[in-house]
């Protein structure tokens, strides 16, 4: 087994945003490499952009990352678990891949999900980094350190989501600053939240 740590980032990533980047960034004072593995769409969703373009985004966003690696999962999750745990079963996936547990990245508005609210939950088990979203007090800090067998938490990189992003794009806005440029000429290129 690896000495190394590796820190593991799900997400949608639609679009790849400073977030992300930065999110990455500060993760390595935890993790000596990063995977980044948009999830596959769940079946009949028409939300997301497909994973081809999500993927390539990633690789536009961390393309001056070094020890970044963007990971396409083959295997749709959604087929394979029906009792809800997705994101227990991903993590597992590159477990066995890595030989290793992987240190999952997250937001701390992510905690609020359903798949974190029960305390026996196994994600709680695996090591987390939490980047702290806006509106997270004190106390809600100290409940969710409270929560996790092992975590780090971060201080917020900014209140920047995927969402607002796509929003400002339908409506004609400059989202320049949010998004690195080469993530913006290929979402301008493909026509992407139009």
């Amino acid at each position: 087994m690896s000495s190394k740590k590796t820190g593991l980032y799900l997400g949608t990533f639609d679009p790849f945003h400073n977030g992300h980047y930065f999110s990455i960034v500060k993760s390595f004072e935890f993790v000596d490499e990063v995977i980044i593995q948009p999830h596959n769409l769940r079946p009949n969703s028409k939300k997301h952009t497909s994973l081809e373009s999500r993927l390539k985004m990633c690789d536009l966003g961390c393309l001056d990352l070094k020890k970044v690696k963007v990971r396409e999962e083959k295997r749709n999750v959604y087929k394979h678990r029906k009792d809800g745990k997705f994101r227990y079963q991903l993590i597992k996936w590159v477990e066995e891949e890595i030989g290793q547990a992987p240190i999952v990245i997250m937001g701390s508005d992510k905690v609020t999900k359903e798949m974190y609210k029960d305390s026996k939950s196994e994600l709680l088990e695996i090591p987390h980094i939490i980047f702290l979203r806006p509106g997270h007090d004190e106390l809600d800090i100290l409940k969710l350190k409270n929560l996790f067998k092992e975590a780090y938490f971060l201080n917020p990189i900014g209140d920047i989501s995927s969402s607002n992003i796509r929003k400002l794009i339908r409506k004609g806005a400059d989202v320049s600053n949010f998004v690195q440029n080469r993530v913006l000429k290929y979402i301008k290129e493909n026509n992407l939240y139009v």
